[in-house]
């Protein structure tokens, strides 16, 4: 069927025929505003038409979702190229994190020596919930507890993803109900 806007005396608009994936609401502390998203043609990306509010009478208006085929397939393509970046940005984010198994060294505080190196083995809450407590097997074989913030990953580089993963956990996640993998906004409600 696809978004229609009914107005007050006059025949209904009709936008996005054979377009809308799925359709959406966002609440709010006092309002919900319905969305369709939907596949743009002109624009060769998937956009949200926000089609009815509670703020105003919008209640005559709807959206259906009714993509076809092709649609479908060209909205899958466009999610795994954004996905590629997205997930791309996210593994060099990944890779200086301080985590489980990772090579660390010390590079600041003053019960380790700085430039000891070890291998991470425990990642938990500091004295009293305060700040991110690490547990630290050292090369020398002795353990260590320090804070996250005196420590760095050692060479970083060896935890990115390989463009191989990258590809792959872009069309895994694109093509298992692709419209999950879109990442929900504050305030919005997956229904």
């Amino acid at each position: 069927m696809a978004v229609i806007y009914r107005y007050k005396g006059e025949a209904p608009v009709v936008k996005y025929e054979g377009c809308v994936l799925a359709t959406r609401e966002r609440n709010f502390y006092d309002d919900s505003d319905y969305y369709a998203l939907c596949w743009d043609e002109e624009k060769q990306e998937i956009v949200t038409e926000e089609y009815a509010t509670t703020r105003f009478w919008t209640y005559d208006n709807t959206a259906t979702v009714d993509a076809t085929p092709e649609v479908i397939e060209k909205a899958r393509a466009y999610l795994e190229k954004s996905l590629i970046k997205r997930i791309r940005a996210e593994g060099e984010d990944n890779a200086a994190l301080i985590m489980k198994d990772k090579r660390v060294r010390v590079i600041k505080g003053r019960k380790a020596p700085h430039g000891t190196k070890g291998r991470v083995f425990w990642i938990g809450k500091g004295w009293r919930g305060q700040g991110t407590r690490v547990g630290v097997t050292t090369d020398a074989g002795e353990t260590l507890w320090i804070d996250a913030r005196n420590l760095e990953v050692v060479d970083p580089d060896q935890y990115y993803y390989t463009e191989e993963e990258i590809q792959q956990r872009a069309a895994y996640l694109a093509s298992r109900s692709w419209i999950e993998a879109i990442t929900p906004r504050p305030g919005m409600v997956v229904v």
